[in-house]
């Protein structure tokens, strides 16, 4: 309608609505709350005449305040405020005290968040509606202590890693999202790596030489001169911990090693035409009666996964098969041409009990192998990525064990030995590899800087 009263349009009028709170616009789109029981937000294109539900909130169920409790809030008898695309509100009963909450919801529906619930105390309950200067919600309460009040919302940028732990110098590949999470573009970046050093690109790749626990703060600005905090797992780099004594022959020797049926084998300094994978040393391995046995009984934990590594090359003519026995089981086993070239060979196996015999296998004939760099070491989980979906937080994994248990530690002061840290969720894997583990409600607007480490069970 015009501001003369001419050219009145309908542009909906929906089933069951019932709504006396002022709208907001941005663009040609029209927000808004609906207070009828159960109450929703919902948007109306102002060309389309269209109408969308974009939050439905729960129903009333348990014992606390005037009308009873629930998660996210009920009535919601205010105008809502957009920043970026995300919306703020507040209900006037329901919460888990069920006098009232404030709330956030992307203007896609996703990410709902509820920012505070009131209980009816000091900080009064029943609020109305909320004005925004920069990310600082001002609002009043009509219930209880009236009481005129303010609650910051930092924006937050997700951040990914290509893994969260291993052995030192280990190298990280950080990537920043270009929104916050109000869909804001980012304009600067800057990294804190936990370790004295920092960084101001977007992407940054940063190498930790030493062993410890790491905590990466991302600060950024968006466009229009917010400051938006980063989530980022923690960087726990550790020793060496390779089971294999001697597995890059440098002692010259094959000394903590065993050899069997194997007597056309030496260490080699690359005078028999076989140049090191790397260092000064590789096994040459030969044998004139078949199979033949290279191998070494390690150190393992029952139920533990361990990754496998070795370099593998034949500069010999003729076909000749080698193995990789792991307990008593072949695990590899494959006839190789001459390649003239070295090959990395990598597989997961699994310890059945406290020592495992690990033995490498050749055959046919006296033609040699030349292995290097033989590995062992224990496969850690790790978080790859934290992100929040409504109230909740999102751990996501890898390299995890079907059927192992995984624990979430949390924590606000990073400082704190991990035994006083508070266990915030177990799971059970029904798989191996990447899993996500849900943390249902753990964050509060009131420690806004948590911390969180996983571990094995």
């Amino acid at each position: 309608m015009k501001t003369d009263g001419s050219e009145y349009t309908n542009l909906f009028t929906p089933t069951g609505f019932g709504s006396e709170n002022s709208f907001t616009l941005s663009g040609n789109t029209l927000y808004g709350t609906d207070n009828r029981y159960p109450a929703d937000v919902f948007s109306i294109g102002i060309e389309t005449n269209s109408y969308r539900y974009i939050y439905s909130f729960s129903t009333l169920s348990g014992i606390g305040g005037p009308y009873g409790t629930n998660s996210d809030g009920e009535y919601p008898n205010s105008s809502l405020v957009l920043l970026g695309n995300t919306l703020y509100g507040t209900t006037s009963a329901g919460g888990t005290s069920g006098y009232g909450t404030i709330f956030s919801v992307n203007t896609d529906g996703t990410h709902f968040v509820n920012i505070h619930d009131f209980t009816n105390g000091s900080d009064g309950a029943s609020p109305g509606s909320l004005v925004c200067s920069g990310n600082t919600l001002y609002g009043t309460t009509g219930l209880g202590v009236s009481t005129i009040f303010s609650i910051y919302v930092e924006p937050s940028a997700k951040v990914n890693v290509n893994t969260t732990n291993g052995l030192a110098p280990l190298t990280i590949q950080f990537t920043s999202s270009s929104t916050d999470d109000t869909g804001i573009p980012l304009v600067s970046w800057n990294w804190d790596f936990g370790d004295g050093s920092t960084s101001g690109e977007r992407n940054p790749v940063h190498i930790y030489k030493t062993t410890g626990i790491f905590a990466t703060r991302l600060a950024a600005i968006n466009n229009l001169g917010i400051n938006v905090a980063g989530i980022s797992p923690l960087i726990d780099t550790e020793v060496s911990s390779n089971l294999v004594l001697n597995g890059d022959f440098e002692t010259g020797s094959y000394s903590n090693w065993t050899l069997s049926n194997a007597g056309y084998s030496v260490v080699d300094d690359g005078s028999l035409g076989g140049k090191p994978y790397s260092g000064n040393y590789s096994a040459f391995l030969g044998t004139t009666t078949s199979p033949g046995y290279l191998y070494q009984t390690l150190a393992t934990k029952a139920g533990s996964t361990y990754l496998i590594s070795f370099w593998l090359n034949d500069f010999d003519f003729g076909p000749r098969a080698f193995s990789v026995v792991w307990d008593g089981n072949i695990t590899f086993n494959q006839t190789y041409p001459a390649t003239y070239a070295w090959t990395n060979v990598q597989f997961e196996v699994t310890a059945t009990s406290s020592n495992t015999l690990l033995q490498f296998g050749i055959e046919q004939g006296s033609y040699p192998f030349y292995l290097d760099n033989i590995s062992v070491v224990s496969i850690h989980p790790n978080i790859v990525g934290i992100s929040l979906s409504g109230t909740n937080l999102i751990v996501n994994g890898a390299n995890g064990f079907s059927g192992a248990s995984y624990y979430v530690l949390n924590s606000t002061n990073l400082a704190l030995p991990l035994s006083q840290w508070a266990r915030v969720a177990t799971n059970t894997l029904n798989t191996s590899g990447a899993f996500t583990i849900v943390l249902t409600n753990p964050m509060s607007p009131l420690t806004p800087k948590q911390y969180y480490d996983l571990q094995l069970r």
